[in-house]
């Protein structure tokens, strides 16, 4: 941001109140938050049963708004979130959530919108727009019919929206579905849709059929994925959802954008852009035209989570695109493949399978599976590659919900974003290695950053990878890393792997935090070959769990390593590590500084044999805080300074 522009910090907590904005001056506005790359960690939100947020003057240049959360609680139509004039507006990793419709309002001026969240029941976008919306999970909850994009022009002047990299699905646990790209709402409205992933959210119809008068008003797709794409419906799309050219798509750049819009805030200066989102949109925009003027292309785009997450915006570390800066677009991950393919026609060019959005050719980085992984797998890759998906939970959340045996193959690279798994069929994930048998050659890592506070009855929240169907059977994980960046803070938890299932299998895999890193929930667990890493109860939970030929790894001092919460609801349960390497992380772990488990219940029951305990741990080994409890701590045949 250019020198001088104030900056206002707000501290964490939920505002009641509805802010007006009355001055002209550029002003910056910031959330506190646990993590600035990640709107679900944006703890300030402002509430109001009215709009959450105005601005009152056209005269307005320069408002950013960053790790905030606006919400209207209303349910009216319309019922707007923000309510926005003046241009050089931004958002960077904000909510703006309306219980009603219309969460985004404009009155002539050009806003962007940079991996942020947007929830509305319907006509999300609406009014005199001139805006780009970037690497954003933008969702529609209305049961059926509802809209994204609800603009129009003014006085035969264009309203242009353009939609880059983001993901258009149903909000989290949600089913609803027939939500159209478009309706314009009078003459001169236009947007279009580009790299973007499209659940099964949107109607195959994609723009709603708008009345011939309007005739200047123009709809179109580029390079889009998913079930709901234009790919995947060529032959339901109506007359007026229009398949770009590249040479077409020129017209739709954010210089463009911004350049063309309303006459008395157009421009063409990007410097009030954030750099790092400004690199990512022009490395995206450069991908698109690399195959020249002329040609179509249709790439693999995936979700986020969320609904995180930056990095997957642009791909894992190495890919083609790793040289722009990372960008957090939430657990919902947003990215493109950008798997590019010349076509003369102006229908999809993509395979014959309606769900299909890869297309392997040479100009797209090609991949081969590893034995075993049958070619209906979901693959996930970097930026440039042939995958049809570039984040994990895109490809998780495209899954069936049936009883199918189902597999995920992941490209070498670092993917963030929050997974969840909520499917009972078996499912395989695979990541790509160095060497399968040897976890420190493991080339993939999902990642996220998340906390919670261990009282507040939410830990699962934080975890980067969680299943919830207890009786979901046979899941496999072979070499890929698990990873929770939350920094250590006393009482918060941040977990990397929460398993809830029976009958699961962990190959070669790593687990790394600093509390609760592994979860094993209600199941039954086998890991071999892993590595597990924390500081405190960092392998803890409910469930039967079998710890074989894996290093436990202590990254901080003080602290229990198994903490066991006995039950017999869901079966019994107790943790045994064997022939397993004890060990701290670094030599900044002290002697004799780490219990091998404490009494999480009265009757927890936890073993380590045939394994070797380095000095870290404790002579005592355990840590009984309950007098009479009916304990089973048990070791036999171990080695080392802890024996």
């Amino acid at each position: 941001m250019p020198n001088g522009i104030p900056t206002v910090y707000v501290k964490a907590g939920t505002y009641s109140e509805g802010i007006k904005v009355l001055g002209s001056a550029a002003v910056t506005v910031v959330g506190e938050t646990t993590a600035s790359d990640d709107y679900n960690q944006n703890q300030v939100t402002v509430s109001s049963n009215g709009v959450a947020m105005t601005i009152n003057t056209d005269a307005v240049k320069g408002i950013v708004w960053k790790n905030i959360n606006f919400v209207t609680t209303s349910t009216a139509s319309p019922a707007y979130a923000v309510s926005l004039r003046g241009t050089k507006n931004a958002f960077y990793n904000c909510q703006i959530i309306s219980g009603g419709s219309h969460a985004v309002y404009s009155t002539l001026g050009i806003t962007l919108i940079a991996n942020s969240y947007v929830e509305a029941t319907t006509k999300i976008f609406a009014g005199y727009l001139g805006m780009y919306v970037f690497g954003s999970t933008i969702t529609a909850t209305a049961a059926s019919n509802g809209v994204l994009l609800y603009n129009q022009g003014y006085n035969s002047i264009n309203s242009q929206v353009a939609f880059d990299s983001c993901t258009l699905t149903q909000k989290s646990g949600a089913t609803n579905k027939g939500a159209y790209l478009a309706l314009p709402n009078g003459n001169n409205g236009q947007g279009v849709f580009k790299n973007t992933y499209m659940s099964d959210l949107i109607i195959s119809q994609g723009i709603y059929s708008y009345s011939a008068s309007f005739t200047n008003d123009f709809y179109g797709e580029y390079n889009n994925s998913g079930p709901g794409s234009y790919a995947a419906n060529s032959a339901s799309r109506t007359k007026y959802d229009n398949l770009l050219t590249t040479s077409q798509l020129s017209s739709w750049t954010i210089d463009e954008v911004f350049a063309n819009s309303w006459p008395a805030y157009a421009t063409s200066d990007l410097s009030w852009v954030d750099s790092s989102v400004l690199a990512a949109i022009k490395a995206v925009s450069a991908a698109n035209t690399a195959t020249g003027s002329g040609s179509t292309s249709v790439a693999s785009m995936t979700s986020a989570g969320s609904i995180t997450s930056s990095s997957a915006l642009l791909g894992p570390s190495g890919s083609a695109l790793s040289s722009a800066a990372s960008l957090s677009t939430s657990d919902a991950a947003t990215g493109s493949s950008l798997s590019l393919a010349a076509s003369s026609s102006s229908t999809d060019p993509t395979s014959s399978s309606p769900s299909s959005s890869v297309i392997a050719t040479s100009t797209c980085v090609p991949y081969t599976l590893s034995p075993g992984i049958p070619s209906t797998a979901k693959v996930v890759g970097p930026v440039g590659s042939c995958a049809t998906y570039t984040s994990v939970v895109a490809a998780v959340n495209d899954l069936p919900a049936d009883s199918t045996t189902q597999y995920v193959y992941i490209l070498a690279g670092t993917y963030n974003g929050q997974v969840s798994l909520a499917r009972k069929g078996t499912t395989i994930f695979r990541g790509e290695s160095a060497s399968p048998l040897d976890q420190s050659q493991n080339l993939v890592t999902i990642t996220r950053t998340g906390g919670a506070l261990s009282s507040s009855g939410s830990s699962e929240s934080s975890s980067t990878f969680i299943t919830t169907q207890y009786n979901a059977k046979k899941l496999a994980f072979y070499s890929i890393n698990f990873v929770n960046t939350y920094i250590q803070a006393n009482n918060y938890i941040a977990i990397a792997m929460d398993i809830k299932a029976q009958q699961v299998g962990f190959y070669s895999c790593g687990f790394q935090s600093t509390a609760g890193t592994f979860l094993a929930n209600y199941g039954s667990f086998y890991l071999a070959g892993c590595r597990i890493e924390g500081g405190q109860d960092y392998f803890w939970g409910y469930g039967a769990a079998y710890v074989y030929n894996s290093i436990i790894s202590s990254n901080i001092g003080g602290y229990s390593i198994a903490a066991q919460y006995y039950q017999t609801s869901y079966g019994n349960s107790q943790f045994v590590f064997d022939t397993c390497a004890i060990v701290p992380s670094s030599l900044t772990v002290g002697a004799a500084s780490t219990y091998l488990g404490r009494d999480y219940t009265a009757s927890s029951r936890v073993a380590y044999i045939n394994s070797f305990l380095d000095g870290h741990i404790k002579p005592e080994g355990w840590s009984i805080g309950t007098t009479g409890t009916t304990v089973t701590f048990t070791e036999a045949n171990n080695t080392g300074l802890a024996f």
